[in-house]
């Protein structure tokens, strides 16, 4: 389950007191933490897999069912679509961000900041990436943040997974 993190008389006072866990379609598992899945399970789950750059970040307040929420907006210049196939500029949809004095934190949930280059794992549903903070991976001087491995390494695994499903469903046909 995922809380909202401020003082509680902020909570109070916005009538925050809300479960996001209702809200996105991850299974969870107690005290805001998602299920870890596997890179085979973030292909699959995926709809599209890009390799881009953080063009803007843009926080705002947005009513839902009980309440208002913080939610980030975050365009991504698309350089490479590894599975799948769109425009060159997307927009993603993060919950939590920060307007003005007020910044509402949401446990496993991606942070993203303009300029950085990154790998998206993204399903056309409300919260787009796969995994939550599992979808998206920091990519520095060509290495992959936290893999230690190359780009060029990384994009060929996901092929592979891919070449195997497509294998999967061309044999299943």
């Amino acid at each position: 389950m995922c809380f909202w993190y401020a003082t509680a008389s902020v909570r109070a006072f916005l009538g925050l007191n809300l479960l996001f866990a209702e809200y996105f379609s991850e299974r969870f598992l107690a005290f805001g933490t998602v299920e870890k899945i596997s890179l085979e399970e973030k292909t699959k789950r995926a709809s599209l897999i890009v390799i881009g750059t953080v063009r803007l970040t843009r926080s705002h307040w947005e009513e839902i069912d009980r309440g208002k929420r913080i939610f980030t907006f975050v365009q991504i210049d698309v350089e490479k679509y590894v599975k799948g196939a769109g425009q060159r500029l997307i927009e993603i949809k993060v919950p939590g961000g920060k307007v003005g004095k007020i910044i509402e934190e949401v446990p496993d949930t991606p942070h993203f900041v303009t300029g950085e280059k990154v790998v998206l794992f993204l399903k056309p549903t409300f919260f787009r990436i796969v995994g939550w903070h599992q979808g998206k991976y920091t990519i520095e001087d060509d290495r992959v943040v936290g893999l230690g491995i190359k780009v060029d390494e990384f994009i060929n695994k996901i092929r592979i997974i891919l070449n195997k499903e497509s294998y999967f469903d061309t044999f299943m046909n």
